[in-house]
């Protein structure tokens, strides 16, 4: 299964938003994305990437939901675990600039 779309020799390229429905009463709609299992090999991976461009590269949001009457929504990254080894690194970094200084990077 494969979605796409059309690139620009001149102007824009295409755009692509995933919408999920509002709910009225409970909960709204929810996105998943799961990469396929084996048992024989490497799990599937996931990868998001933003696009690179002449002036700005893409910049990629992650953002937890707005929680109106209590708590907003969380963010949380856990790495793979392991049967019979170590389980995943989790590494998180700004890229290295070759002319200028390289991106921040806070925490709060």
């Amino acid at each position: 299964f494969a979605m796409s779309t059309g690139s620009a020799s001149t102007g824009a390229g295409g755009a692509m938003t995933l919408a999920v429905g509002d709910g009225d009463a409970a909960t709204g709609g929810a996105v998943g994305v799961t990469a396929g299992a084996t048992s024989g090999g490497d799990g599937g991976g996931v990868s998001v990437s933003a696009g690179a461009g002449s002036v700005n590269g893409g910049s990629i949001t992650v953002s937890g939901g707005v929680g109106a009457s209590t708590l907003g929504g969380g963010i949380a990254m856990t790495s793979g675990s392991s049967t019979t080894a170590a389980s995943g690194s989790v590494t998180l970094g700004s890229a290295i600039s070759t002319s200028g200084d390289s991106g921040s990077f806070a925490m709060s």
